[in-house]
């Protein structure tokens, strides 16, 4: 840099301090800003930037990763299988995190992580995280409650992506990956996740738009009517009023997983499902008796 970076009153490097409480809330959200001044600098210091263009990957899937990655734009796909057997297990966005727990638990990941857009990260260096857990308490304390609270929402997107018939899983995994009420992502990706073919999430993003919970765009689906959408996913009863839940920033972003309200068929589709509007609104149903189509899956095939 060609200037000296700017300084706190404390005579510490504010860029630094700023980067480094960026990446403890990345690690564990709010509970990253309990860290002191002295800690943030010692996560900070280590850090350096790194570019990944569309399609590289960040590291190999067959040894431990050099370093933890902090994603600060773009967005990261976690794949595992070849070509047309390929499964997409995770999609990772800007303010996640990445590698820790293989270099935590000294094996390889189960995955090979790829940047899906052009992506923009941080770097820790393996020595300097394992010498942050040995040193530092407070951050072994905050990593500890970041990898739990990760684990507890991979569990959740499991259940999410995984139980119950295709229409569901479809309407369930669009709310999960919606950032500010769309979903950037390729239908080919959307099916690598869902573990079925292009063709039958198409057919079913074809029938969300046909009765307005959707807009379908290259790349980009934006979720229209969210209400009617977490009905069809079979995660909300009658009378749900909007709140910040829905915000359209993922289904469940504080690790809440949805509940179980029961099987909710195509007959919940409806364009306008809004409480206030009673039964004056006509239901829309996906299929003829209230069910899919014939044609339509009701659930994808598995893959270990």
């Amino acid at each position: 840099m060609s200037q000296d970076p700017p300084r706190t009153e404390g005579d510490l490097p504010a860029a630094l301090l700023d980067v480094a409480a960026w990446a403890a809330e990345c690690v564990a959200g709010r509970n990253g800003a309990s860290l002191a001044a002295e800690d943030l600098l010692a996560l900070g210091r280590p850090l350096h930037p790194r570019h990944l263009a569309a399609g590289e990957l960040a590291f190999s899937p067959d040894r431990p990763p050099d370093g933890v990655w902090f994603i600060r734009s773009g967005e990261v796909e976690f794949a595992a299988g070849p070509g047309g057997q390929r499964v997409v297990a995770q999609m990772l966005y800007a303010g996640e995190v990445f590698g820790d727990v293989p270099l935590i638990i000294g094996r390889p990941p189960p995955y090979a992580p790829r940047a899906a857009a052009p992506t923009q990260c941080f770097v820790l260096p393996a020595s300097a995280f394992r010498e942050l857990l040995n040193t530092r308490p407070a951050i072994a304390r905050l990593w500890l409650a970041g990898v739990a609270g990760r684990f507890f929402r991979s569990q959740a997107r499991l259940l999410v992506t995984l139980n119950g018939p295709l229409l569901q899983r479809t309407a369930r995994l669009l709310l999960a990956e919606a950032r500010s009420g769309t979903v950037v992502l390729p239908q080919h990706t959307l099916a690598a996740m869902l573990g079925v073919h292009r063709s039958s999430v198409n057919r079913i993003l074809k029938q969300f738009e046909r009765f307005g919970l959707i807009s379908l765009g290259y790349r980009r689906i934006r979720l229209t009517d969210t209400v009617a959408l977490l009905r069809a996913s079979g995660s909300v009863p009658e009378g749900i009023e909007h709140t910040e839940r829905l915000s359209g920033d993922g289904l469940f972003p504080q690790g809440t997983p949805p509940t179980d309200h029961g099987t909710t068929d195509a007959t919940n589709v409806t364009r306008n499902a809004h409480p206030d509007r009673g039964s004056a609104v006509p239901r829309r149903t996906c299929g003829a008796a209230g069910r899919p189509p014939a044609s339509e899956p009701t659930g994808g095939r598995r893959r270990a």
